[in-house]
């Protein structure tokens, strides 16, 4: 009875809080973090590490093999663009870095690896996969302090939990603790239809395109941003979904709808500019 009457008082301050007309006034007011804390949503810092899964089952990707497949992409996708832009002995910034899936593969490339995380348990495995990286604990928009500035910032599947009201700050920290000529590249859940730029859920906050473009094009130059696995354009949304491979063409929730972005800090001012 009592775990009846927990669920239905969280679905009950689910319909209050988090709803399109609730969730744009929350982010009006900046206050758009409160549905994540009061429902417990989302919050990594908390999740515990489970033995009997895999280190990509712990970090929320399936094990179905067609969903590995895709992930494998991603991880060849990132590893060329890493050995193609950056210097031997560049540095590199994984946000949300979890049980370093991603960074684990640059292990012998000679790149300085950093990684920050919020999950306590998930950092300790991090440390002993990858011995001589440099690991954080925190938030990175409100704990972190870059060390030196990296030529690299990576970011996958982490976005959707940067509330709207920080989105600017987030860039612009991203901005400050890159190096001149530095990039961010990310992996992003995007908009799919005209009600997710609405907000209907502000503890996963499905991005439009067209609005991070807006985000970033002040102090960063556009290099890619296309749908992951095809290539093609998005504007405000992407209408033509990818189901999760289960066999019921209803969920959404699969990495196959993601898109990619690749930005690089543009100079504070051109010489022109500064001798003018």
């Amino acid at each position: 009875m009592v775990t009846f009457a927990k669920k239905a008082a969280n679905k009950i301050l689910s319909f209050v809080l988090n709803n399109p007309d609730t969730n744009w006034l929350l982010v009006l007011f900046s206050l758009d973090h409160l549905p994540k804390e009061l429902l417990h949503r989302n919050d990594w810092e908390i999740r515990e590490y489970n033995d009997d899964k895999t280190l990509e089952e712990n970090v929320g990707y399936s094990m179905v093999p067609h969903i590995q497949n895709l992930v494998e992409i991603a991880r060849s996708k990132f590893i060329e663009f890493a050995e193609t832009h950056l210097e031997p002995t560049d540095a590199i910034l994984d946000i949300g870095c979890g049980t370093v899936v991603m960074l684990k593969s640059l292990e012998n490339s000679g790149f300085y690896l950093y990684g920050i995380d919020m999950n306590r348990a998930f950092l300790k495995i991090a440390e002993k996969r990858l011995p001589k990286a440099h690991f954080f604990k925190g938030n990175y928009l409100k704990d972190f302090i870059a060390p030196k500035k990296f030529n690299l910032i990576c970011c996958f599947s982490v976005l959707m939990y940067v509330e709207p009201s920080n989105l600017k700050a987030f860039f612009d920290k991203i901005y400050n603790d890159l190096a001149p000529g530095g990039y961010a590249f990310f992996q992003y859940h995007h908009a799919m239809d005209l009600l997710d730029l609405l907000y209907p859920d502000i503890t996963y906050v499905r991005y439009s395109p067209h609005k991070l473009e807006n985000a970033v094009r002040d102090k960063f130059n556009i290099v890619k941003h296309e749908q992951f696995y095809n290539g093609r354009k998005i504007g405000w949304y992407d209408s033509q979904h990818y189901y999760f491979p289960d066999g019921t063409n209803t969920r959404l929730d699969t990495i196959e709808n993601t898109c990619l972005l690749i930005i690089q800090r543009k100079e504070s001012a051109s010489p022109a500019k500064t001798q003018a």
